[in-house]
């Protein structure tokens, strides 16, 4: 049989730097997720911190909404959540009129709530 296509976006490549801004974004995440995914909390909370710093200095707030979404993400799974990071994200989220990234950052403020106990 054929090959069965993928639904969502491609997968970020790591040679999106050369091609311009507007791929930015799936580079700005550094790979933080993926590493997440595997288990690798330390490193991925690492890549995302890089992908924080890479976003800021590109001026890219798409970019850097998201990198806080998945550096937060990433603490909070390490025990360490940081409250600033999720409303920061939201308002960037919600001045670009993102719904699924405001709805992500809301859920994550969420999350958080409940691990605290509030």
């Amino acid at each position: 049989m054929g090959e069965r296509r993928r639904r969502g976006r491609p997968r970020p490549r790591r040679v999106c730097e050369r091609r311009g801004r507007r791929s930015l974004r799936p580079c700005a995440r550094g790979g933080g997720s993926s590493r997440a995914v595997e288990g690798r909390l330390e490193e991925s909370a690492a890549a995302g911190a890089r992908a924080v710093e890479r976003a800021e200095k590109a001026g890219q707030s798409s970019a850097l909404a998201y990198a806080l979404l998945t550096l937060d993400q990433t603490l909070t799974q390490l025990g360490r959540t940081d409250r600033s990071l999720n409303p920061r994200a939201l308002e960037i989220l919600e001045r670009e009129d993102d719904l699924r990234g405001v709805a992500r950052a809301l859920n994550n403020i969420g999350i958080n709530a409940y691990y605290a106990g509030d």
